[in-house]
């Protein structure tokens, strides 16, 4: 059952996470999955891409993804990152960074 209630602190994680596109477009690949890879992860993003050089951008992606965004992600408490196995899973905060993020959007589009 998730929580009822956020501390501040939890919320700003969860805004500095949502303040960055590749967290947002991450966010948006794990709805309705409880665990995935990486790889399942990057290949999402990159079916949204056209690169001119898609080896390139391909390993800059699995970079940043590694060593940047999902270690954020897993620091704010968004998702559980395991580095040596490159396995993700969602965690009850997933669920409010993802409602904010649709909320957002919303807003936005009204």
């Amino acid at each position: 059952m998730p929580p009822t209630r956020y501390d501040g602190e939890s919320v700003d994680a969860v805004l500095t996470v949502l303040s960055h596109s590749t967290r947002r477009r991450i966010l948006r690949s794990l709805q309705g999955t409880e665990s995935t890879t990486v790889v399942d992860v990057l290949s999402d993003l990159l079916d949204d891409e056209r690169p001119t050089d898609p080896t390139a951008r391909r390993e800059r992606l699995r970079v940043a993804l590694c060593h940047v965004h999902l270690p954020k992600m897993d620091e704010a408490g968004v998702l559980d990152y395991d580095r040596s196995s490159g396995s993700i899973r969602t965690t009850e905060t997933t669920t409010l960074a993802c409602d904010l993020l649709a909320r957002a959007v919303d807003r936005s589009v009204s």
